[in-house]
């Protein structure tokens, strides 16, 4: 059952995260604070004692007069990459676990807050990681730069600007070995 949960998954937030690419990004490597800001959000850098022991980034959602506003708080020790793919990983909160609908059928964002520890492997931030991969990286453009880099992992996390691990399990994901 957890199998076919994930294939089903998988392929949903591929295409929301996907459709938020071709919205917001659409370049790989793209600046992702700013895309954060053309969302109505903001982001929020932070010594690494703001947080919580073992959190690398936070989602808040909070009432404003203009309605539901949201910040990502980040802890900016870590290295520019991982930074940009928690900021990732906190939008994939957003679009996943903090909206509904209401009763015209729009979205709307709900007050709650997530964050992104490194040991936490609930069902909630495997979705938010798949999501934040597949943001970063579609799979289209993704495919393109295994080509164009012939599979040069370290180019094409510098060209996605990620983790080369992150390369990695998307190349797995995608059923793409080394």
């Amino acid at each position: 059952m957890q199998a076919l949960y994930r294939n089903v998954m998988e392929k949903e937030i591929n295409r929301r995260a996907e459709s938020l690419y071709n919205i917001i990004g659409k370049t790989p490597g793209f600046d992702i604070i700013n895309a954060v800001e053309k969302l109505g959000g903001r982001v929020i850098m932070v010594e690494n004692t703001a947080l919580d022991f073992g959190i690398d980034a936070k989602i808040d959602t909070s009432e404003t007069e203009e309605g539901i506003d949201f910040k990502i708080f980040c802890v900016k020790e870590n290295i520019e990459e991982y930074i940009r793919f928690c900021i990732a990983h906190e939008l994939g909160h957003l679009f996943l676990h903090m909206t509904k609908k209401d009763e015209n059928g729009n979205i709307e964002l709900v007050k709650d807050s997530f964050y992104k520890t490194n040991n936490d492997f609930s069902i909630y931030e495997w979705e938010a990681e798949e999501f934040a991969a597949c943001f970063l990286m579609p799979e289209d453009e993704f495919k393109i730069q295994i080509e164009v880099q012939r599979g040069d992992v370290e180019k094409i996390a510098k060209k996605f600007k990620v983790p080369t691990q992150s390369v990695f399990m998307r190349c797995k994901r995608l059923g793409i070995m080394y």
